[in-house]
């Protein structure tokens, strides 16, 4: 992973707070950013203090330490990326998610000539989610719907339109509060209700969950079936519903299917670190 040419007009984001597993989690996950792209830097913002870190350097282009409270530590954080960001155009993943294609190459260019703020969505006013009707949650934020999403990963270029967003989506927590009453794993509000409104607001265009031809940037494993999710052979698949889709991220949402996505971490971990870090699957019990 030596001899990268470091820029900063585009790169990744990563964020890690709170308890160490999910800086481990953030590890593997820039492992397999790195294996299907070296081109782009990866930034680390965390609570730890680089020099902390026993891998750090290895795979992190970039670290930023955030002194953020224990108790705003989750998911809220991520309407802090327009700050974080060090980079002019920025694909923001999530720690429990994995590149397993060299599409994200190309996703990169797609990305960067179409969209100020790109992510994986569909336009609502009806329906139910999080279990709040939507119409009731677009009359709170008097708007006319809103974009569902799952935040997972998301593109964003440095402007008005991507500094609006996250600017109307912190606004909308600070005069809505936890809107729907859920907290994401028990512990904070989701980010994504936010930013859904906020999406909805400034009329933006959402990417296709998934396109004609099943390829999409990033799936979340709920609700999927027929896993065939490998780290190396750059052909990830499974069944979305009735679709079989070709996502290039897959996103774990609370690490499930545990026993696919430890396979995956031990495979990358295995390949970039040898024998000089520990057995992922004993640090992330």
């Amino acid at each position: 992973m030596a001899g990268m040419k470091i820029s900063h007009d585009q790169g990744y984001l990563l964020l890690a707070f709170g308890a160490k597993k999910y800086l481990d989690m953030a590890y593997v996950c820039a492992l397999s950013i790195r294996h299907y792209d070296r081109e782009r830097p990866i930034q680390l913002v965390t609570d730890v203090d680089a020099g902390a870190l026993d891998y750090g350097h290895r795979v992190f282009d970039l670290i930023s330490t955030i002194d953020v409270p224990r108790a705003a530590c989750g998911p809220m954080l991520k309407l802090e990326a327009y700050r974080y960001s060090a980079f002019a155009e920025t694909l923001f993943i999530d720690t429990d998610c994995f590149v397993l294609k060299s599409r994200i190459r190309r996703i990169w260019e797609d990305l960067s000539e179409d969209y100020e703020f790109g992510i994986p969505g569909e336009v609502k006013k009806s329906g139910t989610w999080y279990d709040m009707p939507i119409a009731e949650m677009c009359r709170a934020a008097e708007i006319v719907s809103l974009v569902q999403i799952n935040s997972g990963a998301f593109f964003f270029k440095r402007g008005q339109v991507a500094e609006s967003v996250f600017a109307e989506a912190k606004q909308f927590h600070d005069t809505l509060g936890n809107v729907t009453g859920l907290l994401h794993y028990g512990t904070t509000p989701s980010d994504e209700p936010f930013l859904a409104m906020a999406l909805g607001k400034i009329g933006i265009v959402p990417m296709p969950v998934i396109d004609e031809m099943g390829q999409a940037l990033m799936l979340t494993t709920i609700n999927g079936r027929e896993f065939e999710l490998d780290a190396f052979s750059g052909f990830p698949h499974f069944r979305k519903g009735k679709t079989l889709a070709y996502p290039t991220i897959v996103h774990f949402p609370g690490v499930a299917p545990r026993e696919i996505y430890l396979s995956l971490a031990e495979k990358f971990t295995l390949r970039y670190s040898k024998n000089d870090w520990p057995n992922i699957k004993a640090r992330l019990e």
